[in-house]
């Protein structure tokens, strides 16, 4: 980040977690991400047990794609990072304390008790969208549901 982003960001806070959300990539693209990786490293397990010159050249190639594949991602969590660690440090010591108690695990006997509930074949109808076969579902049999795909 250019000291003049960062003047930017002064200028016009953004909320941190609005930031963080920013900084994350899209689905899809995690997604070709993740073939990717597993692409190059069935690739390298392939041509680990090279025999001549032409696969030894393509498996060191293949391992050097690897690394920058690792270095890119190692990047954006470094500087995901930085970005909450430079947000902690802006923080006063009031937020901290409210963060603190905010977070902290809650005493279980605070806490009210369960209540025990019975579902019957009456009350798959109120069941939420996967059981009850959502709009347009045919079925509310469970078991039904369980085989078609979540969309």
């Amino acid at each position: 980040m250019t000291e003049e982003q960062r003047e930017q960001e002064k200028k016009n806070p953004v909320h941190p977690m609005m930031a963080l959300a920013g900084q994350m990539e899209d689905r899809d693209a995690k997604i070709a991400q993740y073939r990717l990786k597993k692409q190059i490293e069935a690739n390298l397990d392939m041509l680990k047990n090279y025999q001549d010159e032409e696969r030894k050249r393509k498996f060191y190639l293949t391992q050097i794609e690897f690394s920058i594949l690792q270095t890119f991602e190692n990047l954006a969590l470094t500087t995901m990072e930085m970005n909450v660690l430079e947000h902690r440090a802006g923080l006063t010591p009031l937020e901290h304390a409210n963060n603190e108690r905010k977070s902290a695990p809650v005493d279980r006997k605070n806490m009210p008790p369960l209540k025990v509930m019975h579902i019957g074949p009456d009350d798959i109808a109120k069941m939420p969208y996967l059981m009850s076969g959502g709009a347009g579902g045919e079925s509310s049999d469970p078991m039904a549901q369980a085989s078609q795909p979540v969309v």
